[in-house]
């Protein structure tokens, strides 16, 4: 998350989850300075995952297409907004089985594996 805060890069969570949870858990891990509190974005906040909506607001908020963004994740719903959202996607899976191949534009065993891709 370091590297790409220090790349210039929006980062947000579309999650399953209330927000107010995923907030608590970023608090409690260290994590919450990388997310502004606005793209935490929860089931009871817009339509949940595959619904593009929640990507889509976090989107217009920061003023880029779908061409200019990733949605990230390890699970199946995290690919299919992303898809639904028309951003490439990227699954995380430290397993290294990548269940579903045809929803992912890039397959990663982590998220530095995933830094080291991106533009600096």
């Amino acid at each position: 998350l370091e590297n790409l805060r220090r790349g210039d890069y929006s980062l947000g969570i579309l999650t399953l989850n209330t927000r107010e949870n995923a907030w608590f858990t970023l608090e409690a891990l260290g994590l919450a300075q990388y997310f502004g509190e606005e793209f935490v974005i929860g089931r009871w906040c817009e339509e949940p995952k595959p619904s593009p909506k929640g990507i889509h607001k976090m989107l217009k908020q920061w003023k880029v297409t779908s061409n200019d963004a990733l949605m990230v994740g390890d699970f199946l719903y995290d690919l299919q907004v992303g898809r639904a959202a028309e951003t490439a996607t990227v699954h995380v899976d430290p397993s290294g089985e990548f269940a579903w191949p045809e929803l992912a534009d890039i397959q990663v065993n982590s998220l530095d594996e995933l830094a080291g891709l991106l533009p600096k």
